[in-house]
């Protein structure tokens, strides 16, 4: 499927479940251990937050042979883009769905984009207060598609 996948042997071997997190995000809620380690083979775990009608690619918790085709999925930009423009949740759907066949399942877990200077992304502010477990909003920005 043009997706390398040589770590994942040794990933599988060595790992129940992987956790692919950015260094720039606050994450404001507790991780569910418990739900990560149950998650079956084929699935992906990620933000249902700010989709945009695709997948959050913020981070992403899989076992080890989905994460390392989660990790790769650079190898399928070129297929992609030839016959539409890139766009990072769109292409990390198609990847993730579309090629690997993943079972996407969606966590309210929220990580903000801190800047540099220590503050939030502008964008990101309403995460903080509007999105998270037991709310129903935030699939695109901070409105919810079903909305």
């Amino acid at each position: 499927d043009g997706a390398p996948l040589a770590p994942a042997a040794a990933v599988s071997a060595a790992y129940d479940a992987v956790a692919y997190l950015r260094p720039d995000l606050l994450y404001v809620d507790e991780l569910d251990v418990d739900r990560l380690l149950a998650l079956k083979r084929d699935a992906v775990l990620t933000p249902s937050w700010q989709t945009w009608h695709g997948m959050n690619d913020r981070f992403a918790f899989a076992p080890p042979l989905m994460a390392a085709r989660f990790g790769n999925r650079i190898a399928l930009v070129k297929r992609f883009v030839a016959d539409r423009p890139m766009h990072s949740e769109t292409f990390a759907r198609y990847a993730m769905v579309h090629v690997h066949n993943a079972s996407l399942e969606l966590t309210h877990m929220r990580g903000l984009r801190m800047r540099a200077n220590g503050e939030i992304a502008e964008n990101d502010r309403c995460l903080a207060v509007e999105c998270g477990p037991g709310k129903k909003k935030c699939a695109n920005g901070c409105q919810n598609s079903d909305d």
